[in-house]
C-alpha cells in the first residue's frame, strides 16, 4: 500500500486562497457595476434635467400646488412666479431673461381671472401675444394652459372665449396647449383645488410635459 503523502493543511489553504480569489473577483465586479450604474444615473439625469418658468395664479400659488408638489418631488426643476389674482395682462417677463444649462419651458396658465373680472378676452390677447413672442425669441419653449372653465360663473361666457383665444394663439405661434381636467369635486370652494385636488392636476402636468422620474427614467 502507497503511503499517502498529501498535505492536508496545504490542500485547504490553497482551496482558501481559490475561494478567495474569486471571493475578490466577485467584488470587483460588483464595484465596477455599481460605479457603472451611479455614472449611467449622472449622465442620464444630465440629460434629462427639465427646467421651466411658470406664470400662475391662485391655481398656482399655493405651497402644496401642483407646481410645488413637482418641483419638490425633484421631477423637474420649476422657477415659480404665481400670485392669486394675477392675470394675463400682468406677465412682465424680464426682458434680459435667456434659458441656460440646458433646454427650459415657460408654462403659463392664466386668463381665469381676466375672464372672471370682465375683462376683454382681445385685450389679453394682446399681451399674451408679445409674451409669447419675446419667450420664443429668448429660446424658451412655451406652453400655454388653457384656463379653466366654470359653467355656473356669471362670466363663462367670456372664459370660455378666453380658452378660444389662447388656442387661437397657441395655434399661431407654435405653442403647445394643455388642457388639465379641472377636479371641479376636490375644491375647497368650487374653484381652488384642495390637496388631493392639486396631486391630481400634478399627475397631468408630469405626463403632458414629459417629465422624468427623479431617477432618470421615463416611465
Amino acid at each position: 500500500m502507497k503511503e499517502d503523502k498529501s498535505d492536508p493543511t496545504g490542500d485547504k489553504r490553497l482551496t482558501e486562497r481559490r475561494q478567495m480569489s474569486d471571493l475578490w473577483a466577485q467584488c470587483r465586479f460588483i464595484s465596477c457595476a455599481c460605479l457603472l450604474c451611479i455614472l449611467f444615473s449622472v449622465v442620464a439625469r444630465a440629460d434629462t434635467t427639465q427646467n421651466f418658468l411658470v406664470f400662475g395664479d391662485s391655481l398656482t400659488s399655493p405651497n402644496y400646488s401642483w407646481a410645488n408638489l413637482i418641483h419638490k418631488a425633484e421631477f423637474a426643476n420649476f422657477q415659480i412666479s404665481a400670485q392669486p389674482g394675477l392675470r394675463m395682462i400682468d406677465i412682465d417677463s424680464p426682458r434680459h431673461i435667456r434659458p441656460y444649462g440646458g433646454e427650459w419651458g415657460v408654462v403659463i396658465w392664466l386668463g381665469t381671472n381676466d375672464a372672471g373680472s370682465g375683462g376683454s378676452p382681445e385685450h389679453a390677447a394682446m399681451f399674451c401675444r408679445s409674451e409669447v413672442a419675446f419667450l420664443q425669441s429668448r429660446g424658451f419653449k412655451v406652453y400655454l394652459v388653457l384656463p379653466v372653465y366654470f359653467a355656473n360663473h356669471p362670466q363663462a361666457h367670456l372664459m370660455q372665449a378666453m380658452r378660444d383665444t389662447i388656442t387661437e394663439i397657441a395655434n399661431e405661434y407654435g405653442a403647445q396647449i394643455l388642457d388639465p381636467p379641472f377636479p371641479y369635486d376636490d375644491t375647497g370652494d368650487g374653484i381652488h383645488p384642495t390637496r388631493h385636488g392639486h396631486l391630481l392636476l400634478a399627475f397631468y402636468f408630469i405626463n403632458a410635459l414629459g417629465l422624468n422620474f427623479p431617477d432618470g427614467t421615463d416611465k
